[in-house]
């Protein structure tokens, strides 16, 4: 068994005047023996890149920015089972997108490995409270592994800055880490949380699914990938590891930006070098990142399956598009192409409600979590939300909303909820008004419901804080409160 914790975050110093970046190493496809400072070196991958990913052949070592305090190089889950630290890696787009990665290798004396339920909630505990020192500097303080991702951001931002300057910490966020697990068709996981099971008739040899937890110690949410195949296909695996993990950072990148852009943390000057970086990356690097064309067939088809079922990608992208076209000076037809972009792809084409669990790490309790509570469009691992619940609901309701009003009502609710939105799940809810927004806009009743029932209180709270009735009567009819 294999595993890969993730850690990404985004860095938007191209996109601002700050100048602080180095430009060594040169991401990104840096050259072997490169060295960003308290990091490691750059060397070649031991089994190279792949396909259609620019980057991947050389990856940065680690080594230096996150040690085990232990200074073991295992622990042990069982009398039977160790899990072995394999590397530490790191690597950066050259843009925004930049992750750390933690390879671990499960060994077992009496293979092959089975964990029931209760084995792999205290392997994921394990896993999650291990302590690590980051930084490369003895005065750190040790903190559990699940908590490392800001601590690492900060590390990267301190060492890729001139004299290790950080002039504006907000320019470098860390999103929601990512555990990615590998085995073979003898191995087995048993798991209480709610997996979503990625299907393609065409690729029937290898499984994927995926899970969210809540883990005790962090404040967001984690996605847990299983994925398990034969012998024959362990290439095919690696590769769609490596694009799974890669789009989560590509992914979380995005994220970044726009908080970046809807908090006015950047804000590029009409023809400058930061608005052209801009541009470029919304114009360039954003649609070849998410397209999936250059992959081989096989490849494509199940990378496009699990995006959709995992909301592998964000959805207020209205939002950005709205301030690009208002606050910021980026020309027309790159915002029109940026728009065309996200309707055309079906990966964007809304996320739904998933079923959060908590692993309890520790002694701290808190409790499972639902983004949405009464009657609701999908929720759970296998719920599907049927059109004609919200077309009835909508014939129901029509006399009482006046689209064109709640569209307006709507586009509020989204502006003030940006100005406090922190985690990924408080975007997806943002991304859910959002596509409300739109629908009501076009005259489509029902498609509002459907879309206002991945919503949750968050929404109603911020809704009746501005006076936005109509949304709140929404909103309620929606979720079955009233």
């Amino acid at each position: 068994m294999f595993l890969v914790l993730q850690f990404p975050f985004g860095d938007l110093r191209a996109f601002s005047e700050d100048e602080s970046r180095l430009r060594t190493p040169t991401w990104p496809q840096p050259s072997e023996g490169q060295h960003l400072r308290s990091v490691g070196q750059v060397r070649r991958r031991g089994l190279g890149g792949i396909g259609g990913l620019v980057g991947e052949f050389n990856i940065c070592l680690a080594n230096n920015a996150i040690r085990f305090a232990s200074g073991g190089h295992e622990f042990v889950l069982s009398e039977s089972i160790s899990v072995v630290p394999r590397f530490r890696r790191f690597f950066f787009d050259g843009e925004v997108s930049g992750k750390f990665e933690i390879g671990f290798s499960v060994e077992s004396k009496a293979a092959p490995i089975v964990l029931d339920e209760a084995q792999f909630d205290n392997f994921l505990r394990k896993l999650f409270s291990l302590r690590v020192r980051l930084g490369g500097r003895r005065d750190e303080k040790h903190v559990p592994l699940i908590l490392a991702g800001s601590e690492l951001a900060s590390v990267y931002h301190a060492a890729s800055s001139k004299k290790s300057k950080i002039t504006n910490p907000l320019l470098v966020r860390a999103g929601a880490p990512v555990v990615f697990f590998e085995t073979s068709p003898s191995e087995k996981i048993s798991t209480r949380f709610k997996k979503i099971d990625v299907h393609d008739r065409e690729v029937s040899d290898v499984e994927l699914s995926h899970f969210w937890v809540k883990d005790s110690l962090l404040s967001s949410e984690i996605r847990c990938w299983i994925m398990s195949g034969s012998k024959d296909t362990k290439d095919y695996r690696r590769q769609l590891r490596i694009n799974l993990l890669r789009l989560n950072a590509s992914r979380v990148g995005l994220e970044v930006l726009v908080h970046g852009v809807s908090r006015e943390t950047i804000k590029p000057a009409p023809r400058s070098e930061a608005a052209e970086n801009l541009q470029y990356y919304i114009n360039y690097t954003f649609p070849k990142t998410f397209d999936f064309s250059n992959r081989l067939d096989r490849e494509r088809r199940l990378l496009e399956v699990a995006c959709k079922s995992a909301e592998m990608f964000f959805n207020d992208t209205v939002g950005l598009i709205d301030t690009l076209r208002r606050r910021l000076h980026v020309r027309r037809q790159v915002v029109n192409k940026f728009e065309l972009s996200i309707q055309n792809h079906p990966v964007f084409r809304r996320n739904r409600n998933l079923l959060i669990e908590t692993l309890v790490v520790g002694d701290q309790v808190m409790g499972d979590k639902n983004q949405a509570s009464g009657q609701i469009g999908a929720m759970g691992s296998n719920s599907v939300a049927h059109d004609n619940t919200f077309n009835q609901l909508w014939d129901q309701r029509a006399s009482e909303l006046d689209l064109q009003t709640l569209a307006q009502q709507l586009n509020a609710l989204r502006t003030e909820m940006l100005k406090s939105a922190q985690g990924p799940r408080d975007f997806t809810e943002i991304g859910a008004i959002a596509e409300a927004e739109m629908e009501a806009a076009s005259g489509k009743g029902a498609t509002v419901f459907k879309a206002l029932s991945r919503v949750g209180t968050w929404s109603v709270e911020v809704a009746e804080k501005i006076g936005a009735e109509m949304v709140v009567a929404a909103i309620k009819a929606s979720l079955g409160l009233g």
